[in-house]
């Protein structure tokens, strides 16, 4: 936890001296045309395994000649679950990847609304029951809503809720940083 408040404050300190000037202004700007962002993700169990945490980052590109308000993306997280079984602590793994499109309502001043839905293929590492360790490749789709708030153009916050239709389903919330390019 030490490690991701340093990182944090890296970041903000990186970005932070346009802050001033960019809330001072009391209107928003755009971002560029692409977004970089990392996030910690916190879910639900698939299954009957417990709810979980992990680490997503994604990046987009605006869409600009079909919609300036539609973003392609690709996103990549990793998550890890637990259980107990009579034998010990079964693990189970998830790794995700998302192509989506993010479709983003007009903007509130620095606060960002949007919709997004993708294809989700997961590669799944899990123990059964009977100790034996299974990998599997899933295909599903991912939903989501969230919001961003922009801090200045170049660097903003954003949280996000995210179905995971697929097998063993779950749902997860997405609490991040974003920098624009």
């Amino acid at each position: 936890m030490k490690h991701i408040i340093i990182a944090c404050l890296a970041v903000i300190l990186a970005f932070g001296p346009g802050t001033a000037a960019f809330a001072k202004s009391g209107q928003a700007s755009a971002p560029g045309d692409a977004e970089v962002d990392g996030s910690l993700v916190l879910s639900t169990g698939p299954g009957d395994y417990d709810g979980g945490v992990g680490i997503n980052f994604g990046a987009g590109y605006a869409l600009a000649s079909v919609d300036r308000n539609l973003q392609a993306r690709v996103d990549l997280s990793y998550l890890q679950f637990k259980k107990d079984y009579p034998w010990g602590t079964g693990d189970y793994s998830r790794v995700p990847i998302i192509l989506s499109a993010r479709y983003y309502l007009p903007p509130f001043d620095k606060l960002r609304f949007f919709g997004q839905a993708g294809v989700i293929t997961s590669i799944d590492t899990y123990d059964t029951s009977s100790r034996e360790s299974k990998r599997e490749i899933r295909i599903g789709l991912a939903p989501a809503v969230g919001v961003e708030f922009m801090i200045n153009p170049k660097f903003g916050f954003f949280a996000m809720t995210r179905a995971h239709l697929i097998t063993d389903s779950y749902m997860s919330m997405h609490f991040g940083v974003a920098a624009y390019y």
